[in-house]
């Protein structure tokens, strides 16, 4: 029981948000102090390459891994950044989508003892996904699906660094286009 709350732990921190710009116009933002921001699994398939802004190398390790149970949330999250990342906008989605349902319907391995923190860990990865379709829904103009998104990412984690940023990107100008980053 307690080497499965140390990986419980262990798979957490292993949740990377380090602050990288996409290639193109949205990283020639003007107002880059507010950028949406994507979060991947650096312990996940392709999760180093997302990290190192290598987003093809990324996509392509992740598609050469193999999705479990245990690793699936991980598995199409970070599937849905390299996508983004690519400007593939309907598989993005669709990976996203994919996350939020293994995200919801899988716990992590560690998660089975029931205390408030596992919980709680259990809701930031549910929200992980949820924000992640919230940038690529905003990045294909469905600002009320990324505002949907974004509102339910904000109740399963309201604390979490990665949604603050989120609501705080919406909510700047609409009529500048923004930078977007992968963080921790």
């Amino acid at each position: 029981m307690r080497s499965a709350k140390r990986m419980a732990s262990a798979t957490a921190a292993a949740v990377a948000l380090a602050t990288l710009s996409l290639a193109g116009a949205a990283a020639q933002a003007a107002d880059e102090h507010t950028p949406f921001v994507l979060t991947a699994y650096i312990n996940g398939a392709g999760g180093e390459n997302l990290v190192a802004g290598k987003y093809a190398v990324a996509l392509g390790e992740v598609q050469g891994s193999k999705a479990n149970p245990i690793t699936a949330s991980s598995y199409q999250t970070n599937l849905c950044v390299a996508r983004t990342a690519l400007r593939q906008w309907n598989e993005a989605r669709v990976a996203c989508a994919a996350a939020i349902k293994d995200a919801e319907r899988s716990k992590p391995r560690g998660f089975y003892g029931s205390s408030l923190g596992d919980a709680a860990q259990h809701n930031t990865y549910i929200a992980i996904a949820y924000s992640n379709r919230a940038v690529v829904n905003w990045l294909s103009k469905e600002t009320v699906a990324a505002a949907e998104d974004l509102a339910k990412a904000h109740k399963l984690a309201p604390q979490a660094d990665f949604v603050a940023r989120n609501v705080a990107a919406f909510k700047a100008p609409h009529d500048t286009v923004r930078q977007v980053a992968v963080t921790p």
